[in-house]
C-alpha cells in the first residue's frame, strides 16, 4: 500500500514538474514574443519616420519678393504710396 502511494506522489510530483516547465517555457514564449513585436514596432517607427523626413525635406517653401528693383526710382516720396504699391504688384502678377 506504501509503494502505490509512493507512486503517486512521485507522479504528481513528476506533474507539478512537469507544469513548471511548461510554465516556464510559455513565460519564455511570451518574453520573445514581446521582444519580437517590441522590434517590430520600433522598425515601423524608423520607417515611418524616414518617410515624413523625406517627405518634409522635399516641400519647398517660397517667400515671394516683389523685383523692384526697376521701379524704386520711380517712387519719388510724394503721392500715395498704395497707389504705387498696387501698380507694382499688378506689373509683377500679384494681383
Amino acid at each position: 500500500m506504501s509503494d502505490g502511494s509512493n507512486r503517486r506522489n512521485d507522479e504528481t510530483e513528476e506533474r507539478r514538474t512537469e507544469n513548471k516547465g511548461n510554465e516556464v517555457n510559455e513565460v519564455n514564449e511570451l518574453g520573445q514574443l514581446m521582444k519580437m513585436m517590441c522590434n517590430d514596432m520600433k522598425k515601423r517607427d524608423d520607417i515611418l519616420a524616414s518617410l515624413v523626413n523625406q517627405v518634409s525635406s522635399n516641400s519647398n517653401n517660397f517667400q515671394v519678393m516683389p523685383d523692384l528693383t526697376k521701379n524704386v526710382s520711380s517712387f519719388d516720396g510724394s503721392g500715395n504710396a498704395r497707389e504705387w504699391i498696387e501698380k507694382n504688384q499688378e506689373y509683377d502678377g500679384y494681383t
